[in-house]
């Protein structure tokens, strides 16, 4: 596809939103059955680390869009441009957590720092995606809101219902079962189409 951009714009395109409907949900989830799944799974003495949690799920959300946008870079023949990218990427995260080590910075903002790295690189990936095949930044806001949009929905419905119930692994199991739940019939009722190629291609792997 690397000399028909349109063709390769709508494959990425493709990817994007394949990519988000997938990984989202999960980090959304995760986000959502936190704090119970550590408490059962771990005991509450690490109840700290559910910020770290938080922080890292934030940081997935940047990482998974940057490397499902990425996808572009290899059928154009930039290999230099991802050498010097991906050396960008690693030179940016060493320096910041460096700096929060000379600071003797939290443990946390340390990790904060991965957060914003992934945030940084984003940036960039989206910069350069408008540049070598004019995929514009409404249209990844475009591409990602299905995903997204169903799993705050879902999210929130799972994290309200551990508030109200507690904490148990049934709480627990019923949270992840209604998530699941709430996120399928969803994207039925409004990303059919999309919704349904995915299981397809599924179907043909298994």
């Amino acid at each position: 596809m690397k000399d028909d951009i349109p063709r390769l714009k709508n494959a990425v395109r493709t990817n994007v939103k394949v990519t988000t409907l997938i990984s989202f949900p999960a980090i959304i989830g995760l986000m959502a059955i936190a704090k119970p799944f550590v408490t059962i799974a771990l005991t509450e003495k690490w109840l700290p680390s559910v910020d770290y949690i938080y922080i890292l799920s934030v940081a997935g959300f940047f990482f998974v869009l940057s490397q499902s946008i990425h996808s572009y870079i290899l059928p154009i023949g930039k290999i230099n441009f991802i050498v010097g990218f991906t050396a960008f990427s690693n030179f940016l995260l060493v320096a910041l957590i460096t700096i929060g080590l000379i600071l003797k910075v939290d443990l946390k903002l340390l990790i904060v720092g991965k957060a914003i790295q992934e945030l940084i690189v984003f940036l960039f990936t989206v910069y350069y995606a408008k540049q070598f095949i004019r995929y514009q930044i409404f249209e990844i806001i475009k591409d990602i809101m299905p995903a997204t949009s169903f799993s705050i929905i879902m999210g929130i419905v799972v994290y309200f219902l551990g508030v109200i119930y507690g904490t148990s692994i049934l709480v627990l199991g019923t949270q992840i079962g209604c998530g699941i739940i709430i996120y399928l019939f969803f994207n039925m009722l409004l990303n059919r189409k999309l919704f349904l190629e995915i299981i397809f291609q599924l179907k043909k792997i298994v």
